[in-house]
């Protein structure tokens, strides 16, 4: 079924050492997602030692109350600090796109200006911008006898 099966969780630790609270999320049917928060049982000392542990419980009215505020302050900052990401992250990708491609442009026209100043020196209209034409000096003739192979070596 379309639009279901999109599901997650993110741990959050806050308020000096607190419980370390969850959210999951779960999309069951296409459109309607999910959402549960559970704390850490205990106290932990870290995000994985939590996630490891797995003792999650309910979250009291009481403890909604007296620390919603904090965890929904930790979540925007998150969130934030994302947004921030996706953004350079954009941004970085735009310049690598606008560097490719001015690149590109120039081997092209690099390219296409080597190949004009071949054309023009074998149609004898002059040598390339920039260069002179050398001549190699002719290779040496071997004196020693040449070796007859066998018919079966394909040569």
């Amino acid at each position: 079924m379309s639009g279901t099966g999109f599901e997650g969780e993110i741990l959050i630790r806050f308020a000096l050492g607190q419980y370390i609270w969850r959210l999951e999320w779960c999309t069951n049917a296409p459109g309607v997602t999910q959402y549960q928060w559970t704390r850490s049982q205990e106290r932990l000392d870290s995000m994985v030692a939590a996630h490891d542990a797995g003792n999650w419980v309910e979250i009291s009215e009481h403890e909604l109350k007296e620390y919603g505020g904090w965890v929904a302050q930790v979540v925007e900052e998150m969130v934030d600090r994302r947004e921030k990401l996706a953004t350079l992250s954009g941004v970085i990708g735009v310049v690598i796109d606008i560097v490719g491609g001015a690149a590109v442009i120039t081997l092209s026209s690099v390219m296409s200006g080597d190949r004009r100043a071949h054309s023009t020196a074998s149609q004898g209209l002059g040598t390339p911008p920039g260069g002179k034409v050398i001549p190699l000096p002719p290779r040496p003739t071997s004196t020693a006898p040449r070796v007859q192979l066998p018919k079966a070596s394909g040569m």
